[in-house]
């Protein structure tokens, strides 16, 4: 579960993909699990951190304590390997749109997740965040008075 600040104008996601990927052609499909809306994003910034992607999204619009599905996708990953295999191996690119039809230019999901939006700090995040306290009249820890 990837957590992010809904306060924040950007955050950053980490995921682990299936496989590696180059980084042109990705989109993110968010789907809001109170509401079931769908919405597509665009990352600002990719980038491999050791084995991570890392994405930079804009998040807002995204609301406190909400869960959103997320996937996401690469749109392009045929032409993109393609490209990557030729410049690997010394070779030149000029143009991609005469390979595309040649070759199966479906989106391919690489990860699919949950993002929860909460202002909290997410090392201290618990889900019961002030909803209870603990009595501290009593040397017994397992009592607990839910407000």
């Amino acid at each position: 579960m990837n957590i992010i600040n809904p306060n924040l104008d950007s955050n950053s996601i980490s995921i682990l993909p299936r496989k590696n990927y180059v980084y042109n052609g990705l989109s993110v499909v968010l789907t809001n699990e109170d509401t079931n809306r769908v919405s597509d994003l665009t990352a600002t910034l990719v980038r491999y951190v050791g084995n991570e992607l890392v994405l930079d999204i804009d998040t807002i619009g995204f609301k406190e304590g909400q869960r959103y599905m997320f996937k996401v996708k690469q749109s392009d990953a045929p032409t993109g390997l393609f490209t990557e295999r030729v410049l690997n191996n010394d070779g030149t690119v000029e143009s991609t749109e005469c390979i595309a039809e040649k070759l199966d230019t479906t989106d391919e999901v690489i990860f699919k997740g949950i993002i929860f939006a909460t202002s909290q700090d997410d090392i201290n995040y618990t889900i019961n965040n002030d909803e209870f306290t603990i009595d501290k009249d009593t040397d017994s820890n397992e009592m607990k008075v839910y407000e």
